[in-house]
């Protein structure tokens, strides 16, 4: 276990993640002829916790064809979508069905938070999987035009409570949300239910809510459309946290992130139990995209798998395609420093002084 003081977060990250835009080498060696004529004209299952449409499908969709160029053999990857409870369904049928051949791997997120707060829902042991890489994410958090907030500073006029929109209380998003609204005082109050981010946007376009919370490579996506629906605006973002402690922006995304805002608007909050906490939720999104096999996959799979992932997500025309939609490098941890970050983050919930405040944001 880690040594839980009051500067425990700014170990998080040393040697994982630098500034965003991190470069990426990637050296594969060449794939065993078993492995190559294993997978040969066959199907491989790739699967998510979250609905065709979501940023993960969407993101996973666009990996999909440098995926299938770079596994041995060539094979046809096949997107499984099965969604529910934020994502954990997937992990639980992944954990307890999946075959050790190779031939079905898991891409999950929301994996950390649950693992982190012990959740009733998790029937997967996280240690027993086998961790093939992670993928770094963000998220913008946009508001719509009836709350009358179009920069940051407007977030300080805001009476009425504000609608926030959510799978459930225990969603990192939702949590992020909150901490950062109660620090600075503005009224809210939770919607939960809805799944995925394509509900969230209809449901604010349907005025139902307005607060939405999006994957940053989908804001990206969806930026100049947004812009001219001119419903929802972008406010601010979670951003990315540093080996010193530090929060730096996507600049890509052309917002602050919360921690400046926090600073600019309530100085006496930062190192506050509730900014740790915040902090501690930025730390959940740098887990975000994290690929697993089951326990049962021999390291023969596994070591396939690893360079399969590194290679695609190394490759210099999928790094050049997503470098022209989102206007955002590409960033990708190897399976070791993966584990060592997620290990951070899941004990970082230790911490009494944290989980004091993320237990009574989850229950209200």
């Amino acid at each position: 276990m880690l040594n839980h003081q009051n500067n425990h977060l700014a170990t998080y990250f040393t040697s994982l993640i630098g500034a965003a835009g991190l470069a990426f080498t990637v050296f594969a060696a060449p794939f065993p002829a078993s492995a190559q004529s294993s997978l040969k004209g066959q199907t491989v299952n790739l699967v998510i916790g979250f609905p065709p449409g979501s940023s993960d499908d969407l993101g996973m969709r666009q990996l999909k064809p440098f995926l299938e160029s770079h596994l041995p053999g060539k094979p046809t990857v096949a997107i499984i979508n099965k969604p529910g409870a934020g994502g954990i369904l997937a992990v639980n049928s992944f954990y307890q069905t999946a075959k050790g051949d190779g031939k079905t791997i898991g891409m999950f997120t929301g994996v950390t938070l649950k693992v982190a707060i012990k959740d009733k829902s998790v029937r997967f042991d996280i240690n027993k999987m086998h961790l093939l890489g992670i993928q770094p994410t963000n998220q913008v958090t946009l508001l719509h035009k009836d709350t009358g907030v179009k920069t940051p500073a407007d977030l300080l006029k805001v009476k009425k409570a504000l609608l926030v929109g959510t799978s459930s209380k225990r969603a990192a998003p939702f949590t992020a949300n909150v901490s950062f609204f109660n620090m600075l005082g503005i009224p809210h109050k939770d919607l939960t239910g809805y799944r995925g981010q394509g509900e969230l946007l209809q449901a604010a376009r349907a005025k139902e809510l307005n607060v939405v919370p999006l994957a940053w490579v989908r804001y990206m996506a969806n930026k100049e459309q947004l812009k001219k629906e001119g419903l929802l605006t972008a406010i601010y973002q979670r951003g990315y946290l540093q080996g010193d402690g530090s929060v730096v922006p996507e600049p890509a995304l052309g917002v602050p992130t919360q921690h400046e805002l926090i600073k600019r608007f309530a100085p006496d909050k930062v190192g506050s139990a509730e900014y740790k906490a915040m902090t501690t939720f930025v730390g959940i999104f740098a887990t975000g995209r994290s690929f697993w096999l089951p326990p049962s996959a021999p390291e023969d799979v596994r070591s396939m798998w690893r360079k399969a992932l590194a290679a695609t997500y190394g490759d210099p025309k999928y790094r050049a395609l997503m470098k022209k939609r989102t206007k955002m490098d590409v960033v990708f941890h190897d399976p070791k420093n993966g584990r060592n970050l997620l290990n951070t983050v899941i004990d970082s919930f230790q911490d009494p002084v944290i989980r004091k405040v993320i237990d009574q944001i989850m229950a209200k």
